[in-house]
């Protein structure tokens, strides 16, 4: 218990933790137009490649009993679920309010039919 090294388990509960943090720092990115939608799409597949990879390395790495290894790792795949579900709801999200907006600016435009007038020239 001594020794930090040995929380493997635990520094992996930490770690996911600091995955769901970054991927609604990216969502807040997106959300303020300081990042385009591709590469926050790039960012939110590597943010949840790591979150279900490196748990796994470290487990492997160190050494670990075998029961509490997979209660982490069904925690770990749960959280990847999660931060995939985060990042897809928010795309969703923010494609309905893109949408939305796009209808507002065009009710404003002149489009047929009242862009016709009874003025012949």
């Amino acid at each position: 218990m001594q020794d930090p090294r040995n929380w493997t388990h635990g520094w992996i509960i930490i770690e996911i933790n600091i995955f769901a943090l970054a991927s609604m720092h990216i969502e807040r990115l997106l959300a303020r137009n300081l990042l385009p939608n591709s590469v926050g799409r790039v960012f939110h597949f590597i943010n949840c490649l790591l979150v279900i990879i490196l748990p796994v390395i470290q487990i492997l790495l160190a050494p670990s009993m075998p029961m509490p290894a997979f209660a982490t790792l069904i925690l770990v795949i749960a959280y990847f679920l999660k931060v995939w579900s985060y990042a897809h709801a928010n795309r969703w999200y923010r494609t309905e309010a893109e949408t939305k907006a796009n209808e507002k600016a065009n009710a404003n435009k002149m489009v047929y039919p009242n862009n016709l007038t009874e003025r012949v020239h």
